[in-house]
């Protein structure tokens, strides 16, 4: 627990081979390169911290200073899908997390704070492309081992325009899952 009177205010971290500048508003602003991401285990620390209702967050309020984030990774695993060169932006607005996707997943996710279950985790992908082995990178990690817990998930709609798995084109899929 912080000091009486002190608090955080702002702050910037960038990994890679810029520098971050000081964020004008109050929170805490993640951004550069890596080469990889379990996103997986973000969503452990958003649940620890109270976090998404994505991430299975029990607690009441979101309390984590993250405003905002700026990655490319070159893998980032999620689920145990590894997804090569991606890129992840997303912004913390007042009841949710906006998610905008780039690379073989593209598209956005919008994931309530809290633990709203009367708001979907919204999934809506123009394509999400995966390769039919994962990278040798890859091996060993993720898996189901590294999946979110579905019984603690909230309601997902999912929508993918262009969804390919290898060589094999499956064409649009879209659903909710409960």
């Amino acid at each position: 627990e912080p000091p009486s009177g002190w608090a955080f205010d702002r702050g910037a971290v960038r990994h890679g081979r810029e520098t971050g500048d000081l964020p004008m508003e109050t929170g805490l602003i993640i951004s550069g390169e890596t080469p990889r991401l379990a996103v997986s285990g973000w969503l452990e620390l958003a649940t620890e911290e109270g976090g998404t209702a994505a991430a299975g967050g029990q607690g009441g309020e979101d309390n984590s200073p993250l405003r905002a984030f700026d990655v490319r990774a070159g893998t980032a695993l999620f689920a145990g899908l590894p997804l090569e060169d991606q890129r992840l932006r997303g912004s913390r607005r007042a009841n949710a997390w906006e998610i905008q996707l780039e690379g073989p997943a593209t598209g956005s996710i919008v994931a309530p704070l809290g633990n709203d279950a009367r708001r979907p985790l919204e999934i809506r992908l123009r394509q999400l492309h995966l390769p039919e082995s994962p990278s040798p990178d890859a091996e060993g990690e993720g898996g189901a081992a590294s999946a979110p817990d579905p019984r603690r998930m909230p309601r997902v709609e999912i929508g993918i325009d262009d969804f390919r798995f290898g060589a094999i084109h499956l064409g649009a899929v879209s659903g909710t899952l409960e």
